[in-house]
């Protein structure tokens, strides 16, 4: 295995506090992890690598001796294998929690997976995003919590512009700007899908769609 700094695996700075770590690892193992890309083994490495740097880096005394390692040139790729990392075991716990939600490989794992993916570990209760057009659903466990990332709306467009066609402008509650086109012939109580113009789900980043419903004046 090639040597690895693990400060560059995640991207951050050699003086980068524990929450920027964090941060980091967290960006990048949604970015990688196994759930977004099934069959990718460039995923998985690159999901192996950040973990492995997380693991060592995310705890303070490992990254203390990793960090007396560096300043000496004997750092490895290897050095969190070492320290106990077994990616095998932490995949596996990956499939017994339910896509990484409950897996752990040490405490500074706890959460971070459901915290991702929208899961909130206590209780056995995990939030997740859904759509009504038949988009990605998430979480299992007792108590589940949906969260529909979706807006609506309804706009009152002229007879003659649903009969002829053409576009028409509105403002949304949240002050953006839709422009939407109108196919001709379009009737009244017909709904619009516009994808990714919805709210962002505040735990995976998913952004719903915009559902329009036309009403003729």
């Amino acid at each position: 295995m090639a040597k690895q700094d693990y400060y560059q695996v995640l991207g951050v700075k050699e003086d980068a506090g524990q929450a920027e770590i964090k941060k980091a690892y967290r960006k990048l193992a949604l970015k990688y992890h196994p759930d977004k890309n099934p069959g990718d083994k460039k995923a998985e490495e690159n999901f192996k690598q950040v973990s492995e740097a997380y693991y060592t880096l995310g705890d303070e005394k490992r990254r203390k001796e990793y960090d007396n390692l560096r300043k000496m040139g004997a750092y490895t790729g290897d050095f969190s294998s070492d320290q106990g990392f077994d990616f095998s075991e932490f995949l596996r716990q990956f499939s017994a929690g339910g896509g990484g939600r409950g897996a752990s490989t040490g405490s500074i794992f706890d959460g971070i997976f459901g915290d991702i993916f929208g899961g909130d570990q206590r209780g056995g209760k995990y939030t997740f995003y859904y759509s009504d057009g038949g988009g990605m659903r998430e979480g299992t466990g007792q108590g589940v919590q949906q969260l529909d990332t979706d807006m609506r709306a309804s706009l009152p467009i002229p007879k003659r512009l649903a009969q002829s066609g053409g576009e028409a402008n509105f403002k949304l509650s949240d002050g953006r700007s839709i422009t939407l086109k109108i196919p001709k012939g379009t009737k009244d109580g017909q709904k619009m899908r516009l994808r990714a113009q919805g709210q962002d789900c505040p735990y995976c980043g998913h952004k719903g769609d915009l559902i329009v419903t036309i009403k003729i004046k």
